[in-house]
């Protein structure tokens, strides 16, 4: 079970193609999460960020079915430093990969970013991704 958090990044992407990389047992299942907050810096209606989020979701979701996964995409409207580490927990997740850096220039500046936290907090293990292009 792997959790993986999805803000349409460069990281994020690079992520994705990481994952794809690697040999799963069949049946591996995914939970695509995506916060909706991650895109409110751009003062955006929640009927269009819901899909934004939609259409990023359907790439990553094309991309990992194709290499045999099982995905349940997830969107959130909570901050995904905690939903995310909630998830792990409560779907009793084996990973939770993350891009490194984010949309969320502000909050990483002020705040701490949204991978560092959850490597922090969370219960199981956690792969940090850059984008190397």
């Amino acid at each position: 079970r792997l959790i993986l958090g999805v803000d349409g990044s460069k990281d994020s992407d690079a992520m994705i193609d990481v994952v794809i990389s690697r040999n799963w047992q069949k049946g591996t299942q995914i939970k695509l999460v995506t916060a909706i907050e991650t895109l409110n810096q751009f003062e955006l209606r929640l009927d269009v960020q819901i899909q934004k989020v939609e259409e990023l979701q359907a790439s990553a979701i094309e991309k990992l079915t194709k290499a045999g996964l099982e995905v349940i995409p997830t969107i959130t409207d909570e901050d995904p430093k905690h939903f995310l580490v909630w998830l792990a927990e409560e779907w009793e997740a084996d990973c939770i990969f993350l891009g490194a850096k984010g949309h969320r220039f502000f909050e990483r500046f002020f705040l701490g970013s949204v991978s560092s936290s959850v490597a922090a907090q969370a219960d199981c293990s956690v792969e940090v991704v850059r984008n190397r292009q």
